[in-house]
C-alpha cells in the first residue's frame, strides 16, 4: 500500500510507534513509525539534496557561460584573422612595405 495518495497521516500519540493514515476513499490503514521514516525524508537529507541540485545547478549555468565565451573567443580570433588575410590581399603590406621593412630592421638591432 503506498502512502502517494493519503490524504491525512496522523500520529497515534508520543508514547505510540503506529501512525493513522487515511485515505480520499474513507479507508483507514495503521503503519509503525519504521515504516513511515523510510517513506518520508526528514530535514536534513532535504537539506543535502538542496545543496546539492544547487551546486548542480551552478555547473550547469557556469558550464554555458564558460562554452558560450569560449566560442566568442574563437570567433573573435578568426574574425581577426580573416581581417589580416583581407589587409594582405588589399595590398596594404605592399603599400607600407619600406616602412615595415624598416621596423624590422630596428626590431632586429635591438
Amino acid at each position: 500500500m503506498s502512502l502517494k495518495y493519503a490524504s491525512r497521516t496522523f500520529r497515534l500519540d508520543d508514547n505510540s510507534d503506529l501512525y493513522l493514515v487515511s485515505r480520499p476513499d474513507g479507508s483507514t490503514y495503521y503503519y509503525n513509525a519504521e515504516y513511515m521514516k523510510s517513506y518520508y525524508l526528514d530535514k536534513n537529507e532535504i537539506l543535502i539534496i538542496g545543496i546539492f541540485s544547487a551546486i548542480w545547478f551552478f555547473c550547469i549555468i557556469f558550464g554555458i557561460y564558460v562554452f558560450i565565451n569560449e566560442r566568442a573567443r574563437r570567433q573573435r580570433i578568426l574574425n581577426n584573422l580573416m581581417l589580416e588575410v583581407m589587409s594582405i590581399d588589399s595590398g596594404y603590406w605592399e603599400d607600407n612595405n619600406e616602412e615595415l621593412e624598416q621596423e624590422a630592421v630596428d626590431i632586429s638591432n635591438e
